[in-house]
């Protein structure tokens, strides 16, 4: 309850009452117009013509049917959009409090205070319904994953991940992950044919999508975010540099003894990475929307690769490592599930030629506050560090509301106009 109060009390006055500006581009042009279209003809959709933005018509069809109850001005649908928000992450938080205590629902507090789901929350976008709805997905089958119940809960979540945002697919590969790795308890109890009947749903769903687009994502958008590109790959990996050491000590994090032979092999995977992608800052190849790009494009570049990111990268393949090495010491499977969903939520950036912050920062967190359910660690340390970066998240999310890309203030409290 207290969590529910202060998450709103900081997103819905921004909600109601600050003006648009150019931090909520996709509002303006994407989604208020598609939530207007689809009201008209609700519930029909049309794949095509209403996917507005990179993303499949399903959260903007929600909206259209909550916007016939109270109207659809651009306040009421962001009012809509910050209670989803809030409720996704009480139930979030309350799914893994339930499976691992409160300490567990501890270290994904970083995850529902991130910079961008906070601001995602004030105005319209996909990004936080699918991000709550893979994460408890998964968040299930790294701990019930035996339960005929959580695996169909984790079977329809994974199913309106995908149809608010396909490129959660990722999820995809845990679900796979579990039914072929099944023990003979899972079989008869009915958990293979649950999460069977959950993968064939989703995989027709994106077929449906492929069908209707001719691709995978909507045709007005194909040339924007088509590419190969591991840019994505580095800022993941450097993101996961920067907020480890926030949820554990150095003991976990730096390899010992026998350790650091496959710990250098992590290391050099890193650096290859980081040799094919193209790290300087560009507004045209869609490396500019973050802080890594901003600080990459006032710092030494050799041959298109910022210097400042390589010790990240690198140290962020070893991190990964280690933390996959440490969650196999309490639970082999559970590694796997966990690897499998970094690993493949990493290589879902590599054909989107955009890399953006947004995309990165929340989801990173949620992997790295699973991996902290299974290591423990001294809980008053961890507890300081984190309520640190939750204030430092925050201050983040302030900034990126409240200040345009020059810095300077968006503009007084106003109503919003309609666009």
């Amino acid at each position: 309850m207290a969590f529910s109060a202060i998450f709103l009390f900081v997103t819905l006055p921004v909600s109601i009452f600050f003006r648009a500006n150019e931090k909520n581009f996709d509002e303006n042009r994407c989604y208020f117009p598609a939530i207007e279209q689809l009201r008209v003809k609700f519930p029909k959709v049309d794949f095509v013509q209403d996917s507005l933005s990179a993303s499949p018509p399903g959260y903007t069809q929600l909206l259209a049917g909550m916007s016939l109850i109270s109207g659809d001005s651009i306040s009421w649908l962001r009012f809509w959009h910050s209670l989803i928000s809030c409720l996704g992450a009480v139930a979030l938080l309350s799914v893994i409090a339930k499976f691992k205590g409160s300490r567990a629902a501890l270290l994904l507090f970083p995850v529902v205070f991130s910079t961008y789901y906070l601001k995602q929350a004030c105005v319209l976008s996909t990004d936080n319904i699918s991000l709550i709805c893979a994460g408890t997905c998964l968040g299930i089958l790294l701990f019930q994953r035996h339960s005929p119940f959580w695996c169909a809960m984790a079977g329809l979540l994974a199913l309106l991940a995908i149809y608010f945002r396909q490129i959660t697919a990722w999820i995809l590969v845990p679900i796979t992950l579990v039914i072929f790795t099944a023990d003979h308890e899972s079989k008869k109890s009915g958990v293979l044919l649950i999460l069977g009947l959950a993968l064939a749903f989703s995989l027709g769903v994106l077929a449906l999508f492929l069908f209707f687009w001719h691709g995978m994502v909507p045709p007005r958008f194909q040339t924007a975010h088509a590419g190969f590109n591991l840019s994505g790959v580095v800022y993941g990996l450097c993101l996961l540099a920067i907020f480890s050491p926030f949820f554990f000590n150095k003991d976990t994090l730096l390899p010992r003894g026998k350790e650091w032979s496959s710990a250098c092999y992590a290391g050099l995977v890193g650096i290859f990475i980081f040799a094919v992608a193209r790290t300087s800052w560009s507004n045209e190849e869609g490396r500019w929307g973050g802080v890594l790009w901003s600080i990459a494009k006032y710092t030494p570049t050799v041959l298109e690769r910022s210097v400042v990111l390589l010790p990240f990268t690198v140290f962020g393949s070893v991190v990964g490592y280690q933390l996959f090495n440490k969650i196999s010491l309490k639970e082999r499977n559970a590694a796997l599930i966990w690897a499998s969903a970094v690993l493949f939520w990493l290589a879902s950036s590599i054909p989107n030629a955009q890399v953006f912050h947004r995309y990165f920062e929340s989801p990173i967190l949620l992997f790295i506050g699973f991996a902290g359910c299974f290591i423990p660690e001294n809980g008053r340390r961890v507890g300081c560090k984190l309520l640190g970066l939750c204030c430092l998240l925050l201050i983040g999310a302030i900034l990126t509301l409240y200040c345009t890309d020059n810095g300077f203030p968006s503009g007084p409290l106003i109503r919003i106009p309609r666009p």
